[in-house]
């Protein structure tokens, strides 16, 4: 990486907006089985993965659970660059506990001088870890709350300083979610989730502010068929950065809210076919989303893409695991 990919890098984050928000890594959804539905998850919330779609789900958790899921992210920007998912879910007397990790990496970059000589190489990377609790107040009604520690790293501290002349290239935030969860009968249930509510962050000192993703996501999940081997699910979700939100003007924070809409199809425990579409129209991410599972007892494996909701070429698989006894 040359002098000004550095400076892009971490000068746009010196100089980026007061009202853009910062550790975007937080909006990457996790799960294949997730991703094959477009994300839209926020009312279903039934495994591992709930720990980041709504943390209230697991209080209905009678068994422990752990999930992992790796995917080579966007290689079409960067080749070398993954996201990674962890999470555990242990029930407990007054409720359930859940800790969750993400970790997030663009790859190797190279710093080169005048003469192209690899001056110097790092790793920038970002990384969360959440702590959860849910309790059902209600045979169908429960709520969680979650903390979170959050740590960005873009450079390193003296390069950064040589090249931009402040100290930094890295910054660290706590934040807290809330969430909900009702089941109004068997088919059909709601959710909402309010997520990344925390304070500011600096990347560089003397740095201008950055926002956390503070976000709200609604959903619905709705059972059309729901026998004993056969189920169609459908699901939808409404996803909003609700950082700065500007109400005189409702159209952009509407045409801003992110829609997704998944269908899963399941043959028993040991079958699932999945398809969604997501729009996200400011950001310009619309598109369909598939992908299927199988599972053998208390073992579940999935596959999910998302390769079509971007605008330029690559692909984006995730495979996820998860293990509940």
């Amino acid at each position: 990486m040359r002098r000004a990919g550095l400076l892009l890098l971490c000068g746009g984050v010196l100089l980026a907006d007061s009202f853009e928000a910062g550790a975007v890594f937080l909006c990457i959804f996790p799960g294949a089985r997730q991703t094959a539905m477009a994300g839209a998850f926020v009312a279903m919330a039934d495994d591992a993965y709930s720990l980041y779609y709504n943390p209230a789900g697991v209080a209905f958790a009678t068994k422990k659970r752990i999930a992992l899921q790796h995917s080579n992210w966007l290689p079409g920007l960067y080749p070398g660059m993954y996201y990674e998912y962890a999470g555990a879910v242990i029930p407990a007397v007054s409720g359930v506990w859940g800790v969750n990790a993400i970790y997030l990496t663009t790859g190797e970059f190279e710093v080169t001088g005048e003469d192209e000589e690899v001056t110097a190489k790092f790793v920038p990377f970002d990384f969360s870890i959440k702590v959860t609790y849910a309790r059902k107040l209600t045979e169908r009604t429960a709520v969680g709350v979650s903390c979170q520690y959050i740590y960005s790293y873009l450079a390193p501290e003296w390069l950064v300083l040589e090249l931009l002349g402040v100290r930094g290239g890295k910054g660290m935030d706590v934040a807290i979610d809330f969430s909900m969860i009702h089941r109004i009968n068997p088919r059909l249930s709601v959710g909402m989730a309010l997520q990344n509510v925390g304070p500011t962050m600096r990347y560089v000192a003397g740095g201008v502010p950055v926002h956390l993703p503070t976000t709200l996501r609604l959903g619905m999940a709705w059972y059309p068929l729901k026998k004993e081997y056969l189920h169609l699910l459908l699901t939808m979700d409404l996803i909003k950065i609700v950082v700065n939100p500007d109400f005189a003007n409702l159209k952009y924070e509407w045409d801003d809210t992110w829609k997704a809409v998944g269908l899963e199809f399941s043959y028993g425990e040991f079958l699932s076919l999945r398809g969604g579409f997501f729009m996200d129209h400011t950001g310009e991410r619309v598109g369909p989303t598939y992908g299927f599972g199988i599972g053998y007892k208390n073992f579940r494996f999935d596959i999910g893409v998302d390769s079509q909701i971007y605008d330029f070429p690559t692909s984006n698989y995730r495979f996820s695991a998860e293990y509940s006894f």
